[in-house]
Order: structure tokens, then sequence, then C-alpha cells
């Protein structure tokens, strides 16, 4: 993802390289807004709970090697995700906030949304295929919002095994099924996910790049290609 040129409150689904243009796992980032609506020195990241370490453990590594200012902050003990999602979302989360969220457009991140009484980040987006939110919950206000969420009439709780089904009909890729170490973002059908600014060869790099802007100038050297 173009994170530089990624406008404040706003996020998009971005792939994790290695050195070799292979996927590590697929993520949602985010750049921040305040309260105020301004910000933009920092980015919100969510990656898959099953990757979550060897993710971190890749974050650290090139931390340690990046020669600049930057901090990572985990979130694991002190926040929640509930994603709500359908074509009812909208109205739910309206009722339970108070808030005309009619404008929010998808991938628009609002910093501060009272649920309940908890102040909880949201943004528009999800992956299932249908409109709907992330929840990002204070630790302390788990629980209750949890109970207040599925308080309300048409809201029912449902796995990731509901999730999968709604992804593949969407078309949308996961790690460890379409994605993996040894296929790239473009094998896998997601060429669309390294921005303009990030295929100039004399400008912005990352890994795995010259092989991944290498198959997106040159179809023959791609080694498999996504069906579906």
């Amino acid at each position: 993802a173009d994170v530089a040129g990624l406008p404040v409150g706003r996020g998009v689904l971005s792939v994790i390289c290695n050195e070799a243009g292979g996927s590590i796992d697929d993520t949602m980032i985010t750049k921040c807004a305040d309260e105020d609506g301004k910000g933009g020195e920092h980015i919100y990241q969510v990656i898959n709970a099953g990757c979550a370490d060897k993710d971190l453990a890749h974050f650290r590594k090139h931390l340690a090697e990046f020669d600049g200012e930057v901090d990572l902050e985990v979130h694991w003990d002190t926040r929640g995700l509930f994603a709500l999602q359908g074509p009812e979302s909208q109205k739910i989360l309206e009722k339970l906030s108070g808030k005309d969220l009619s404008q929010v457009a998808f991938g628009e991140w609002i910093p501060a949304l009272d649920l309940g009484g908890a102040k909880t980040m949201v943004s528009r987006c999800g992956y299932t295929g249908e409109d709907g939110f992330e929840l990002f919950v204070p630790g302390d206000a788990i629980k209750d919002t949890w109970k207040l969420l599925l308080g309300q009439d048409g809201v029912r709780a449902a796995g990731l095994g509901a999730r999968d089904a709604l992804r593949l009909e969407a078309g949308l890729c996961l790690y460890g099924h379409e994605l993996d170490e040894e296929t790239t973002p473009v094998e896998a059908g997601l060429a669309w996910t390294v921005g303009k600014a990030r295929r100039d060869p004399s400008n912005a790099p990352f890994l795995g790049k010259e092989k991944i802007v290498g198959q997106i100038n040159d179809a023959k050297t791609r080694h498999k290609y996504r069906v579906g």
C-alpha cells in the first residue's frame, strides 16, 4: 500500500511481503486521525491472529535495521475487535451511538465513537463482501460491548467459518488459503494493492519489490494465477 499517500483517517488492504516477494500475511492499514481530525503520524495495522507471532517477529527484525525514528505498540491485551457486518450494520451502529454514519465512506476511520459509554475506534470495512464496520473496543469494555451488540434485533454471533464462506463468495484472499510465503500479491490477483507510487523503480523501496513489480510489468514472469 502507498501509506505515505494515504489520506489521514482512511484505511486500505495491503500485503506483508518477504524478501522474495512472497506473502507473509494480508493486513488492513489505517493512517490514524485523532479525535480532532488531525494526525497521520501513526498507522493502525490489523493482522491475522494466527499469524501474529511471526508477523511481529518480522516487523521487529526490520525495525531493528531501520535507520529512523519509529515505535511499535501492540494492543493484544488492551483492545478487542468485533466486526459488525451486513446491510443493517449502519442502522444498528447509528442506534447505539446516536450518530449519523451515512457520510462515512468505505475505509474511513472514526477515532472515538461512543458505544455504551466506551470510546471505540471504528472503521467502515470488513472481510465479508458486505457493508459493515470493524469496532476496536477498549479492553475494559469488551464484555459489555459484546452484550450490547447481541442485544440488538437482527444481530447474531458468527465465527470465522461464516466469515470464510462470505469472503470466498466475494473473492477476497486470505493467508493460508490463496496467500502464502511462496505466492506473490500479483499471483494472488492483488496487484491493485501495490500503489502506483510504490511501482516506481527509483522510489519507495519495499521487500520483494523487484519481483513483484517485475510481475506487474511482465505477466510472463508469473508462475501462477489465481482463479476466481
